[in-house]
């Protein structure tokens, strides 16, 4: 008799109906490896769960400081708007005065010219009552 062994090679995993449902056949390796992958996938969405917990923190954190980064420029700006306009003020004041001032230096020096001539006048009479007086006039 001639033995013909026959290895049957089955391509797995193996999908059967049964009713309504499917069953499927496969290796118990492969059902390692499905069970790892879904371990590594369990723990990957954790960790991605976690990671978007911290992007939601720090867009929230972000947040906060964009809008008090914001009240500081409006109060900046502000500030700036009420220092120019005291700056205007104070450079206008400061052109009126130098203007009044001016003006009365200019009335002060005409003052001063006219007294020095007063003066010169004075030393003029008094050393010509002087000369006189010695001369005998």
């Amino acid at each position: 008799m001639i033995l013909q062994i026959s290895f049957s090679y089955a391509q797995y995993p193996i999908v059967k109906k049964m009713g309504n449902d499917s069953v499927v056949i496969m290796t118990t390796s492969q059902g390692r490896k499905i069970n790892e992958l879904f371990e590594k996938n369990d723990k990957d969405l954790v960790k991605l769960k976690d990671s978007i917990g911290t992007l939601v923190t720090k867009y929230t954190y972000s947040n906060k400081v964009i809008d008090s980064l914001r009240v500081i420029k409006d109060t900046i700006s502000s500030r700036k708007d009420s220092l120019y306009a005291l700056y205007i003020d104070m450079k206008w004041r400061r052109d009126t005065n130098l203007v009044i001032y001016q003006a009365k230096e200019k009335k002060f020096n005409k003052t001063i010219k006219l007294w020095q001539f007063l003066n010169l006048g004075y030393m003029v009479v008094m050393f010509t009552t002087v000369f006189l007086i010695k001369t005998g006039h």
